[in-house]
């Protein structure tokens, strides 16, 4: 069940969804190579009369290691059928609920450059189809709350890390004695590296922090003039983060959808754009534009 849903309300959706009870995994191939060949999500474009509809792409690979995929939009996640994949050429069967029932439309089409081209054909006519690969997110992106072991000492402060379109990275360091920048931020593979700019009163050092993530947990060592530390991070929001399946129930009907969350707490919701997941406990609330 999905709270406070209006479906009257096209631009402007509010869900507030229990993760433990509602939420579970959907099939994804970020873990087998987002970036290889065609798994992954595809962003693409649809004309369905006088309308360009958005929707997404996304392939995977099933538990029998065979290729499959789903359409995702506005109206819900719907898997497709007879998905196949070679030489380039894509091609797949994509069956959607009309108002006089259901619509079959086949698909054949080409991946080259990043890019899918191609058009979907039914009984209804014929709807060009073109689209490119979505960005991703890197790995490390997110705010990550860092504990600085140093003797019988602790410190806390808080990592942000932020990609712009193109992925470059960016961050920042921000504790109770203020907001440090952080330079050489990289991120290769399961490893996070960067160097933090600390100025105390009118004296100024530098220190340097490489590390290895797993899963939401960062853990490295930060080094200075002044020694080396043990360092332990968690990002926020781990509980959230990941790509989901929802069973949505209303008017007596009920549809798939899928809800992707970032690393950095953006993400989607179908094919619609999230800038920022909220969480309470273990409740997650967002709002698409």
């Amino acid at each position: 069940m999905i709270k406070n849903m209006k479906p009257s309300i096209i631009l402007s959706i509010s869900l507030l969804i229990t993760c433990a009870s509602i939420l579970c995994p959907f099939s994804d191939a970020s873990a087998q190579g987002q970036r290889r060949g065609i798994y992954g999500d595809w962003n693409i474009s649809s004309q369905m009369g006088e309308r360009t509809v958005q929707s997404i792409l996304a392939f995977s690979r099933n538990q029998d290691g065979g290729l499959e995929g789903s359409w995702i939009s506005f109206f819900g996640a719907t898997r497709l059928k007879d998905v196949t994949f070679e030489d380039n050429q894509l091609g797949f069967t994509y069956v959607r609920r009309g108002r006089n029932g259901e619509v079959s439309s086949v698909f054949k089409g080409t991946i080259e450059n990043r890019k899918i081209t191609g058009s979907l054909n039914s009984d209804r006519g014929e709807s060009k189809v073109t689209g490119e690969r979505a960005t991703r997110i890197p790995r490390g992106t997110g705010n990550w709350t860092m504990t600085i072991k140093a003797g019988e000492r602790e410190y806390t402060g808080t990592l942000s890390v932020k990609a712009d379109a193109s992925g470059e990275l960016a961050g920042e360091w921000s504790s109770p004695r203020g907001v440090s920048p952080v330079s050489d931020l990289v991120v290769s593979r399961n490893e996070l590296s960067f160097v933090r700019t600390i100025k105390t009163q009118d004296i100024e050092w530098k220190a340097s922090f490489s590390g290895s993530i797993q899963g939401n947990v960062l853990e490295g060592v930060v080094k200075s003039e002044r020694g080396e530390a043990q360092v332990n991070g968690k990002r926020h929001g781990g509980l959230a983060i990941g790509t989901w399946n929802l069973n949505m129930e209303s008017n007596q009907r009920t549809r798939k959808q899928r809800l992707r969350i970032h690393s950095d707490l953006s993400g989607f919701f179908g094919s619609m754009a999230i800038e920022k997941v909220h969480l309470d406990g273990n409740k997650i609330s967002f709002k698409t534009p």
